[in-house]
């Protein structure tokens, strides 16, 4: 991922997946993947990834998926529910440091 070669590092996360899909690390190899196709710009991808992720209970990634889930469904023009997403991170993650940049984009989505 760190070396831009998403496609490889899609078939690596999507490895360890297969082998282990409810392991301690499926909630971040999830996340990663849909990183990658979040870089590549495949929104809808990234953002079936980024629900497998906040799946897992507990996920270490979870405020990380949530940010990039609302920022995948702007990105797409669908400005409703990247609104409600938005929320949600603040809802459901108000220690997040993500918090700020969500209130952020609620103010500057269109209606």
């Amino acid at each position: 991922f760190n070396a831009r070669n998403y496609e490889q590092a899609i078939k690596q996360f999507g490895e360890v997946l297969n082998q282990f899909p409810k392991g301690a690390y499926a909630d971040n190899c999830n996340y990663w993947v849909g990183e990658c196709y979040y870089a590549r710009s495949d929104y809808a991808q990234a953002i079936a990834h980024f629900q497998k992720s906040l799946e897992f209970p507990n996920s270490s990634k979870a405020d990380d998926a949530q940010i990039k889930l609302a920022l995948s469904y702007q990105k797409l023009g669908q400005n409703g529910i990247a609104r409600t997403e938005f929320q949600k991170l603040i809802d459901r993650y108000p220690a997040s440091e993500y918090v700020p940049r969500a209130k952020k984009y609620l103010s500057t989505l269109p209606q």
